[in-house]
């Protein structure tokens, strides 16, 4: 008992803390939903009077309160569905905010040793931190869509028809906010740095759609038998961010219509695994993160070199293919190889030290990514798994 009732105070503490995240997010949902709903039915109510007053007709017998019925409906999606992209935009930038935020003491070696002296275990503090943005963000567009509903409902729609739908499009974009919340927070517990986070996150975020766009480009180069009319790796580019899936679950759910939001809850049900999983991943981090790692570039010393060596290898090869996509020219590709090479591992060794000086550190690394990059090209050139030369069985024609 005591130690459930440490933890709802130690929520309650924090969330007193960010007192500046609660307001800006109720103020942003506020806008976006209740003063949004209010602002489109009182101009529908001054056209609602003026066809009354005009004696404007609709064909087909509709009347001016049937259209009117008809315009407040549509305001629903428009409101509280997929089509008000600025709840969407809204919810991905809290995700990033909050999750930076409410880890930034890792980043301050004082902060640290405070947290991590007092008598409650780290696997708590995760937890508190980690929920209260959550709680931030769900409370606020909760509260803002009651009050939404209320206003719709006072304006003659019936909550039968405006509940269920809102419910799942909140149900959709708190399902995206957890994936980029979760993996926001991998990126904080992953660096000692505010800056190094900002830029970890941009690399978790991006990297399976770039990585995918690099394969994608070897493909149309060197196979002949590439379909050159669609992206083969298009669906795996989607699945591979957060903020792609996140995109693409309001772009399916964009233009529905409020009765049809099932299959897209469904979808963003499915992802509540990913994120799960990503959020147990960040959980583990935070257990085996060392202390004194607050104010370091990463803040574990074993992740440099394969970290360095992902990102790496695909930017010296993408920048080989630019060279040769420019100038068509072997010569020419070779040194955008050797552009890619240099410049890449030399900034990733000036971030990690923090210093100019290390800009040719760890020349054998260097000597790996080349020798992979190299392997990588080789593979496609020289199409190693067969791709051009497979041909289907007659039957499967």
């Amino acid at each position: 008992m005591t130690s459930k009732s440490l933890f709802f105070r130690l929520i309650k503490e924090d969330l007193k803390r960010k007192i500046w995240a609660i307001s800006l997010s109720f103020l942003m949902f506020f806008f976006w939903m209740p003063v949004a709903a209010a602002m489109a039915i009182s101009s529908l109510n001054q056209d609602l009077e003026r066809w009354i007053a005009e004696g404007t007709l609709f064909g087909e017998g509709i009347t001016a309160q049937m259209q009117y019925e008809i315009n407040l409906l549509d305001l629903v999606p428009e409101i509280l569905g997929f089509e008000n992209p600025l709840v969407a935009i809204t919810i991905g930038i809290a995700a990033i905010v909050l999750a930076l935020t409410g880890f930034m003491y890792l980043h301050s070696r004082k902060q640290m040793d405070f947290y991590h002296s007092i008598p409650v275990r780290r696997e708590i503090i995760f937890a508190v931190k980690y929920l209260d943005g959550f709680i931030i963000v769900a409370s606020t567009y909760l509260i803002n869509l009651i009050f939404a509903l209320g206003i719709f409902a006072a304006n003659g729609m019936e909550l039968s028809v405006t509940a269920t739908p809102a419910f799942t499009v909140m149900l959709v974009h708190m399902a995206g906010f957890l994936l980029i919340y979760a993996l926001m927070t991998i990126a904080v517990v992953l660096t000692g740095n505010f800056f190094i986070s900002i830029l970890g996150g941009i690399v978790l975020f991006s990297y399976v759609p770039a990585f995918l766009s690099l394969v994608d480009g070897l493909m149309y180069l060197f196979f002949a038998t590439v379909n050159t009319r669609e992206v083969p790796l298009a669906s795996w580019m989607v699945h591979g961010s957060p903020i792609a899936y996140y995109s693409s679950l309001i772009s399916d759910g964009y233009g529905l219509g409020i009765g049809k939001y099932g299959a897209v809850a469904e979808k963003a049900a499915a992802s509540l695994i990913a994120a799960f999983l990503m959020t147990a991943v960040a959980f583990i981090l935070y257990k085996l993160r060392p202390s004194e790692s607050a104010g370091k570039a990463m803040a574990f010393q074993h992740s440099k070199a394969p970290i360095k060596i992902l990102l790496v290898v695909p930017v010296t090869i993408f920048a080989a293919l630019l060279f040769w996509n420019v100038y068509y020219s072997l010569p020419w590709a070779a040194f955008g190889f050797l552009l890619g090479l240099v410049l890449s591992h030399g900034i990733i060794e000036i971030i990690y030290n923090f210093e100019f000086r290390k800009l040719f550190a760890h020349p054998v690394q260097m000597g790996i990514c080349a020798v992979l990059s190299l392997a990588v090209i080789g593979f496609f050139r020289y199409d190693v798994i067969g791709y051009d030369r497979y041909l289907p069985k007659e039957e499967n024609f």
